[in-house]
Order: C-alpha cells, then sequence, then structure tokens
C-alpha cells in the first residue's frame, strides 16, 4: 500500500542532504539511505531512479581525454625532447671527466667538476619549471574535460528519466551504470 506523497516526502528526505554534503561519506550514507529505502519504494510502481558514472574512466577513455593528452604531449614534447638532450650531455660529460679524472690536474678537475655542477643545476631548475608547467596544463585539460563530462552526464540523467546521479561508488551493476551511454555521448556516437 503506497502513503500519500511517500515519493515526494523521500525526495526531500534523501536528495536534499545528498547535496548538502559532499564528502564520500556523506555519499555512502545516501547511498546505504536509498539501500534501506528501496524495500519500500519497491512495493510501490515508482521509486527514486538512480545512475552511477565512474568518472575516472570518462577521464581517461573518452575522445577528449585522448585529445587533451595528445595536445599535452604536442604541446611540451619539444621542450622534454630539449631535457633529454641536456641530461644526456651532462651525463657525457661525468662519464668524461671520471676517464679523465687522474690525468686532470687539480685545478682543471675542479673547474669540470664545477661546469657540471652548474650545468645540472640548471637542468634541475628547468626540469621542475617544466613539471611545474605540465601538471599546470594537465589541470586545465582536467577542468574542460570535468566540465564536458558534468554536462553529458547531465544530458544523460535527464533522458534517461533519472532522480539523482552517484560517482565513486564501490559497487555499481550494470542497470544503474549510465558511464557507457555518457562515453558514448561525448564521442559524438550515436
Amino acid at each position: 500500500m503506497a502513503v500519500p506523497g511517500y515519493h515526494a516526502c523521500m525526495r526531500a528526505a534523501i536528495l536534499r542532504p545528498a547535496i548538502a554534503f559532499a564528502s564520500r561519506g556523506a555519499w555512502v550514507l545516501l547511498a546505504v539511505g536509498l539501500c534501506a529505502a528501496a524495500p519500500a519504494a519497491a512495493q510501490s510502481d515508482e521509486g527514486p531512479r538512480l545512475g552511477v558514472v565512474n568518472a575516472e574512466r570518462l577521464l581517461i577513455e573518452s575522445d577528449a581525454a585522448r585529445a587533451a593528452q595528445a595536445r599535452i604531449e604536442q604541446e611540451f614534447g619539444e621542450r622534454d625532447r630539449g631535457l633529454r638532450a641536456e641530461r644526456r650531455v651532462i651525463d657525457d660529460m661525468q662519464g668524461a671527466l671520471e676517464r679523465e679524472r687522474r690525468q686532470l690536474s687539480a685545478a682543471a678537475l675542479a673547474s669540470r667538476e664545477e661546469s657540471i655542477a652548474v650545468r645540472r643545476r640548471s637542468l634541475q631548475r628547468e626540469e621542475e619549471r617544466y613539471r611545474d608547467a605540465v601538471n599546470e596544463r594537465r589541470l586545465e585539460e582536467v577542468r574542460k574535460l570535468k566540465q564536458l563530462a558534468d554536462d553529458a552526464v547531465r544530458r544523460v540523467a535527464v533522458d534517461e528519466g533519472l532522480d539523482l546521479v552517484l560517482q565513486d561508488v564501490l559497487y555499481a551493476g550494470p542497470r544503474v551504470d549510465i558511464t557507457p551511454k555518457v562515453l558514448k555521448l561525448l564521442t559524438g556516437a550515436p
């Protein structure tokens, strides 16, 4: 026997706290609450419709993610090759110094060691700037991808008539997993 207003009450009781809490623990509590409410909702014809999306898969497997990775590699590829070449030059200088160490005077040895040390420090600073630039660019691309993925998830949720979409859950059966549909939408496949 369905209680009048039950579904509206359940949505208010379950969905509002979900919006208020953003921590993983809150999502787990929300899922537990929904599971506890499922038997009662199953007795009626209509209950909250859930969907689950694997955000990590969207950020790795989508065509947009692959294109972003390719853009980053193209943008920073030449700089990376330059840093690797400088690393090889320094290693070669160090190897030559080790081979010639016995034939060099103390002053020449000290001069070459200082030259190598200066180049090594310069390379380390440049590598750190490179890593920072790559990480900043990667975060920028991830923000763009996340926005695209969020828009696609919303479209799938509306199209499927879902009341709530969760992400990063411990387990989701194929019946509620909307990740393949979102991936299809992100790739533009019909």
